[in-house]
């Protein structure tokens, strides 16, 4: 490069020309510009995505064109427009409001807002943006009209552009319902709790009163079996103790003899002992 630069013959076969210094710098400028040029290019481009929304008659409308900033965006023109006959149509200025999200981001949002929506809204709407030479254009949105009772209100969000969540009367019928099913639920866990603590408690008193009639029932056999058993003591001595013998006489008065038993002889023999005129005979 350098050695170009300061004037050598350019090589080659049946070339001995030299190149003049000032074309030599005027190309060689010429090629840094376009280095950079290509190398600092930014391309336009809207994020949005293809939509197909479904919103209520008589509402508002909110879509959002979501346009990516290059480093330079001075004589940036945004429009939105709705396909007719294949043609891009504008939308009348005054529905358009642009603003930038944030400058930190590199994002500006144009949205389109629309209210009262009537049958003619209804259409595929996009946004189109123009800087110098460059164009870009964005996805379709789809918007179809249904029937609705009461205005509502729906906004497409900034990146994704969709409606959001809509503000619909409850039906009666589903609230009525829902508290009626709670409340079955309820009625159904409580009696299934009381249930279980009666079905307890009745069991455990049946299982006490058998407990008790058998405790008496045993209790009754044991008592009756003591009541049969009669337990006969016999004692018998070689030599008796001495006893106390009542004898009465005829008067009806009565005294005591004390008596001493004493072993029969070996011979039986008949013998008579008399205590104040009582006969007591012993073999």
């Amino acid at each position: 490069m350098g050695a170009w630069l300061s004037g050598s013959r350019m090589p080659g076969p049946g070339r001995n020309e030299v190149v003049p210094l000032p074309l030599r710098l005027a190309l060689f400028i010429s090629a840094v510009h376009l280095y950079d040029s290509t190398k600092s290019f930014c391309e336009l481009k809207i994020i949005n995505r293809k939509s197909n929304l479904s919103v209520p008659l008589r509402s508002t409308l909110l879509l959002n064109c979501t346009i990516e900033l290059c480093p330079d965006s001075a004589n940036l023109t945004v429009t939105w427009g709705r396909m007719q006959l294949g043609q891009l149509m504008p939308i009348n200025v005054s529905q358009i409001e642009g603003y930038d999200r944030k400058k930190e981001d590199k994002l500006m949002v144009v949205p389109l807002i629309i209210h009262k929506l009537m049958p003619e809204d209804e259409g595929q709407y996009l946004c189109k943006v123009e800087q110098r030479e460059l164009t870009s254009v964005g996805h379709i949105i789809s918007v179809h009209l249904k029937n609705a009772s009461e205005t509502n209100t729906s906004q497409a969000g900034i990146d994704n552009p969709q409606l959001g969540p809509e503000t619909q009367p409850s039906n009666p019928l589903y609230i009525v319902a829902g508290v009626v099913g709670v409340g079955l639920l309820l009625l159904l866990l409580l009696g299934s709790s009381l249930w279980k603590f009666c079905l307890k408690d009745f069991l455990r008193a049946r299982n006490s009163a058998r407990l008790k009639i058998l405790q008496s029932e045993i209790h009754y056999q044991e008592v009756k079996k003591e009541e049969e058993v009669t337990y006969t003591t016999v004692t018998i001595s070689e030599r008796p103790a001495d006893a106390l013998v009542r004898s009465s006489d005829t008067q009806g008065s009565s005294e005591y003899a004390i008596l001493r038993f004493e072993p029969p002889p070996s011979l039986s023999v008949s013998r008579t002992t008399t205590v104040n005129s009582s006969h007591y005979f012993s073999v």
